[in-house]
Parts: C-alpha cells; structure tokens; sequence
C-alpha cells in the first residue's frame, strides 16, 4: 500500500497549458523555452507539437541526484497524446513517461517528471478533517484544558525519582496539545487560536 505523504503543493510541477502556450492555437509548430519556478530551479524544453512527426516535449535541467547526490543532467522526451473537443479542434496532454497514462500536468518527485499518481501525490484537501474542519484545534484546547485541571490537582511531580501516574498524564495531555498545533499547521499553513497567532 502506497503512503500518499506529499501533497501537490509540494513539488514542482509542469502543466501542458504552460508549455504549449502560443503554439496550441495553431495546433502545429515548435517552441523552446525556459520555465523557472518561484520556489528555485528552472527546466528548459522543447515542444513539438502536430505535422508529420509524433507530438512531443524534450525536458532538460540540472539537478543533484536523489541517490547519488552528484549534480546530474538530465533529459528526456515526454510524448502527448489528443483528445477531439466538443466544438471541433483537439485538446493536448502529456503522456506519463511511467505508466502512459493521460496527464494535464507532471509533478517531479525525485529524479524525473511523472503524473500525479505515479508520484504518489495527494490534494491538500483531500488530507483534511471533512466531518470536523477544526478538529485538531478542538481537540488540541480540549487536551490543554485538561491538563491544566489535572496539574492543579496534582499535589506531588514524583516520587522516589520517578515521575507520578498524574503528572505523566500531564505531560501525554501537554504533547496532544503540541502535536494538534502542528498538525493543524501543516494542514492550514498558519493557525490561529482565537486572536492569538502560534
């Protein structure tokens, strides 16, 4: 069973819409270009889109290896496939260069470029709380309060160097409130208990 830890947030990505840009209208022709991301790096590429040949995108960029570490080029073609629209012409996509698979968009996730479940990647969305959107929060507070009622009833920390029943309840009550706040952080980005910003 895969473990879909990463979201698509995570991960660079590139959208046929954004390689395409210019040259789809026509339905054939070339484009080279260098796409740049906001959050560091940037792969180049080459599209060749419609005529006699097949449709396709030549990647290139640089990057450590993920198992190596050593600074690699890398560079290699991802072919695209067409669906007819509705009202006449044809729509693009990327052909998964791992399972073949239909694609508007490739997420890298190590060392190549592959579709969204071959990556094992996740919505953020999909990783929240439906039923109770602030869950961690409640449950977080809820923890707190507890241990704060449970430390005013606690007439001794240890005893004979050993720390009590009570006062390690405390301290798992204390560590759900610390866990609650950071996973309720690494779901929102920022949380915000009342007025109070953590």
């Amino acid at each position: 069973m895969n473990n879909y830890y990463y979201t698509v947030g995570d991960v660079k990505k590139i959208s046929i819409w954004q390689l395409l840009e210019g040259i789809k209208k026509s339905c054939s022709g070339y484009k080279s270009a260098k796409l740049t991301w906001t959050i560091g790096g940037s792969i180049g590429f080459d599209a060749f889109v419609g005529g006699e040949i097949e449709s396709f995108v030549h990647l290139y960029y640089r990057q450590a290896d993920v198992i190596t570490k050593e600074k690699r080029d890398f560079g290699y073609k991802v072919f695209l496939t067409t669906t007819p629209c509705y009202f006449g012409g044809k729509r693009y996509w990327f052909q998964c260069p791992t399972c073949g698979g239909r694609a508007g968009t490739l997420y890298k996730l190590g060392n190549y470029f592959t579709c969204r479940n071959c990556a094992h990647l996740t919505y953020e969305s999909k990783r929240e709380n439906r039923r109770y959107p602030r869950f961690f929060q409640i449950y977080g507070i809820r923890s707190a309060y507890k241990a704060r009622e449970l430390k005013s009833k606690i007439k001794r920390y240890s005893y004979a160097g050993k720390i009590t029943k009570k006062f390690s309840r405390v301290l798992k009550l204390q560590d759900i409130f610390l866990e609650s706040i950071s996973r309720e952080k690494e779901i929102n980005g920022l949380v915000s208990f009342g007025n109070k910003r953590i």
